[in-house]
């Protein structure tokens, strides 16, 4: 079952994907890595299998924003940074839907019990 105590971590993880996708700022996504940190810190018998699926796509994730916000940082043609910013936009989407997986989840066991 999903650890109930990760709820909070998860849904705070999400809420700041959803400010990171509205700023695109890299202090952002800086504090995103520390929130996970948490999550990367449990051992692998306390996590379900999904969970950890989860969990890695997230950190997967989670490293290649950063390297696409360099990207666009450093990017000068106003159509590279288009694409730049397209592409960060759907990664933050595809991990927002991740965080929601996660905290639905604890959620859905917590009402079957």
């Amino acid at each position: 079952m999903l650890d109930t105590s990760h709820y909070l971590v998860y849904q705070q993880l999400h809420q700041g994907l959803v400010k990171l996708k509205k700023s695109l700022n890299l202090e952002d996504l800086e504090q995103m890595k520390v929130q996970f940190e948490f999550l990367l810190h449990e051992s692998d018998e306390d996590l379900e299998s999904r969970e950890r699926s989860l969990i890695t796509e997230l950190h997967r994730e989670l490293r290649l924003a950063k390297t696409d916000l360099l990207f666009l940082g450093a990017a000068k043609n106003p159509t590279t940074q288009a694409t730049r910013r397209a592409i960060l936009q759907e990664r933050l989407s595809k991990m927002i839907s991740f965080t929601s997986l996660l905290y639905e989840g604890i959620q859905q066991a917590n009402h079957s019990l």
